[in-house]
């Protein structure tokens, strides 16, 4: 394989779970939709991967033998570049799939190596406002703004509400719940498409740090993330936070928001946080 399919492959391999398709990968090399084409088929010849009656792209057991070693090392390049550079998520994948595929593997297994090494850990601090919170599990309402705005943002829609505030002994979580959301162009007539949150990313000291899908389908942030404030409308905590949405038909690109956390409204609950996250 030449290192332009084994990076179409890894392409197909990170978007399998978005329906990865001719038009994405067309989009993501800037390239006609004729030579991604061309590409996906000689892909296809190989038995590296399967296309559906609407397009769709899934990789073969094959293709995923194929490549899985270079996709585990891309999404642990992927983490560096966000968390060590601090490079936009969407920009660290890119690179992280041509990093792979055209260095040699001993450079690769270098950075990661060099990445993983333990460092010393500055102490982190929470703001006061958790630090005298009573044990337990809390409630927390919230907006989702526009970022350096007042204004809802479309991703207010895209959470339960509230969130959940679990403040143990080694320090305070907060509990996000992703649900489908209603999206429409904006042309007045345009059909609404059902959109899911896919990647989620909280910024914590000026370093993107990607939340996982916990086994409850929420996303957890750690409360030293949050920056608490006190103004005319109360306590508040905000969080800038990076997403990446999955709406059927065309790719939403990656956005920033602010999370505003009314502390004032802070309920504790009796349940435990094992029935509540």
């Amino acid at each position: 394989m030449t290192n332009r399919q084994e990076e179409y492959l890894l392409l197909f391999a990170v978007r399998s779970s978005s329906g990865g398709c001719i038009a994405n990968a067309s989009e993501e090399f800037g390239v006609s939709k004729a030579t991604a084409s061309h590409l996906s088929t000689a892909l296809e010849e190989l038995g590296m991967i399967r296309k559906s009656d609407y397009g769709r792209i899934e990789l073969t057991e094959l293709g995923y033998a194929q490549i899985m070693e270079k996709l585990n090392r891309a999404k642990e390049l992927e983490t560096w570049m966000v968390s060590g550079l601090g490079l936009a998520p969407n920009l660290a994948e890119h690179e992280a799939r041509r990093m792979v595929v055209t260095l040699k593997p001993e450079t690769v297994e270098a950075i990661i190596r060099d990445w993983e090494q333990p460092r010393q850990a500055q102490a982190l601090v929470q703001d006061d406002f958790f630090s005298h919170l009573t044990y337990g599990v809390y409630q927390l309402p919230f907006h989702v703004w526009k970022k350096d705005s007042n204004e809802p943002s479309m991703g207010d829609q895209g959470f339960r509400k509230p969130a959940i505030l679990v403040c143990q002994e080694d320090g305070c979580s907060v509990f996000l719940f992703p649900r489908s959301f209603q999206y429409r162009l904006s042309t007045v007539k345009a059909r609404r498409h059902t959109g899911v949150l896919e990647r989620l990313w909280y910024s914590l000291s000026g370093v993107w740090h990607e939340s996982p899908e916990e086994e409850s389908g929420s996303r957890m942030i750690p409360g030293e993330a949050l920056v608490c404030e006190s103004g005319l409308d109360g306590h508040i905590a905000k969080l800038r936070i990076r997403v990446r949405a999955r709406v059927p038909v065309f790719r939403m690109p990656e956005s920033e928001a602010d999370l505003v956390f009314l502390l004032d409204q802070l309920k504790l609950c009796n349940e435990s946080a094992s029935t509540m996250v």
